[in-house]
């Protein structure tokens, strides 16, 4: 009984964070275990990233270090100024949401480069 109270508590407050609730998934014991995933606009900014920093930096403009790091700051200006709208929450919202950890953001948070 306390499991279902749990996870209605998280849901609720995965709802109000989030604008939608997660469906729940349970482990053996019931306990709720899945976090929230990205939505449409997440997923396309994710495509993005991932062509960008896996693929293509030259076709905005960005440069990566030797160890394949970019700043987010300039990742962020150089996909707006080629015509994609991408904000600094967003990127570090794929970061944190991307379950398979296809990116990854320095330390400090100010520099990110695909895994």
């Amino acid at each position: 009984m306390l499991n279902r109270m749990l996870c209605a508590i998280i849901l609720s407050i995965m709802f109000i964070l989030f604008e939608k609730p997660a469906s729940p998934a349970t482990t053996k014991v019931g306990v709720c275990i899945r976090l929230p995933s990205m939505n449409r606009r997440l997923t396309k900014v994710s495509k993005y990233l991932s062509f960008v920093l896996q693929h293509h930096p030259e076709k905005i403009g960005l440069k990566l270090d030797a160890e394949r790091w970019a700043t987010v700051d300039e990742l962020v200006k150089l996909a707006n100024s080629s015509g994609k709208s991408i904000t600094l929450a967003q990127v570090r919202d794929v970061v944190a949401l991307d379950q398979k950890k296809m990116f990854a953001l320095s330390d400090d948070g100010l520099r990110i480069r695909a895994s």
